[in-house]
């Protein structure tokens, strides 16, 4: 499968919405919400390095959490929320909050931060949170594997791309 550049996405940690792809021309056009301009990108190079930005919902779907869980902990200031946020272009209106793949990386480390641990600092066996090579996986669209353990039992494992 081939990689495409999403709607919305992020670049160099600034937040984007596809306006259009002139493949012709190596071109990629693009709003940038934080500088309020249209902007033009080599598109070959921003296939390279962009990050996908994710709506809250991904997010919880993402880390296997309720999206109600993690609005609550955001609006409690327990964990950051997203980096980029979209905006009606006529009223400068906020409207969506993105997260970028770092920032759900970021969100992951202080949701397992927050979780009850033993006395030995492991999380109690009920934190349902997934790993960071499953996330990764996920994010990208890594392909998952089964491998034979020393024990001849079959194990799931991604590989991140």
């Amino acid at each position: 499968m081939a990689t495409q550049i999403p709607n919305y996405f992020f670049l160099d940690d600034k937040l984007y919405k596809q306006i259009r792809i002139v493949k012709a021309e190596n071109l990629l056009v693009a709003w940038s919400y934080d500088n309020q301009k249209r902007m033009w990108f080599n598109y070959q190079q921003s296939l390279k390095n962009f990050q996908n930005a994710y709506k809250i919902d991904e997010v919880a779907d993402l880390l296997n959490k309720d999206a109600n869980e993690l609005k609550r902990l955001i609006k409690s200031n327990l964990v950051s929320s997203g980096s980029g946020m979209s905006y009606s272009l006529k009223t400068l209106r906020p409207l969506i909050m993105f997260w970028s793949e770092d920032d759900v990386f970021n969100l992951r480390t202080e949701l397992f931060a927050l979780a009850k641990k033993n006395k030995y600092g492991e999380p109690y066996v009920n934190l349902k949170l997934v790993s960071e090579g499953e996330l990764l996986s996920k994010m990208r669209g890594g392909d998952s594997y089964f491998i034979q353990d020393k024990d001849g039992k079959f194990v799931k494992v991604w590989r991140a791309i």
